[in-house]
């Protein structure tokens, strides 16, 4: 998982950062689905999952034999790759929420519900028409959604601009040994050390 996630960061920091939360967020999560599918197609490849997620996303609006064909499966990989930067706008909020810190442990966490909504709506509804039965896919794809969110969480802190995570300013600053307050604020008389010796004596 790590040189996955260390390879989508690299590319992170080669784009310029970002200032707009949502186009933060169609970025990571793009860059997060990236990352999930090429480790999606290295277990595909060696038979530890059944099916890929363009087959998966396309089974939503044919049956599953359909996906097969070549330009069904580009039909669904393409949706697919829209929900899965769709999905990281939210991440980009809960950073916005909780801080910067710990985007592994926040990203792990994020991708674990995102797997939890695809197998409780995905599947056990019955939205996919062809989905994973096996224990092997099960455990492939909650690993693979875990790079996801991880992959994403990095790209997002690596991407985003400082003014994206600043907080709002305070009611009152002190700058340069002024009190800062908003307009029309009724304040008291702000005195220094000294003016305030000086009134005393």
């Amino acid at each position: 998982m790590p040189r996955y996630i260390e390879q989508i960061t690299n590319i992170a920091r080669s784009i310029p950062k970002v200032k707009d939360s949502i186009t933060l967020g169609v970025i990571s999560g793009l860059l997060g689905t990236l990352a999930l599918d090429i480790l999606n197609l290295r277990n595909w490849r060696r038979n530890k999952t059944e099916s890929l997620y363009g087959h998966i996303a396309g089974s939503i609006f044919m049956k599953g034999f359909r996906t097969k064909r070549r330009g069904n499966f580009l039909f669904g990989q393409i949706n697919h790759m829209l929900s899965g930067a769709l999905a990281g706008i939210p991440l980009v909020y809960l950073f916005k929420f909780t801080g910067k810190d710990h985007p592994i442990l926040k990203g792990a966490s994020y991708g674990s519900v995102i797997w939890m909504v695809y197998y409780v709506l995905g599947i056990k509804s019955g939205l996919f028409r062809s989905s994973p039965k096996l224990n092997k896919s099960h455990k492939s794809n909650l690993w693979q959604n875990l790079v996801f969110g991880v992959a994403s969480a990095k790209a997002i802190t690596s991407l985003a601009d400082p003014s994206i995570f600043r907080t709002a300013p305070l009611e009152e600053q002190k700058l340069d040994g002024e009190a800062k307050v908003s307009p029309g604020a009724w304040t008291l008389p702000y005195y220094t050390d000294y003016e305030t010796e000086k009134a005393i004596h």
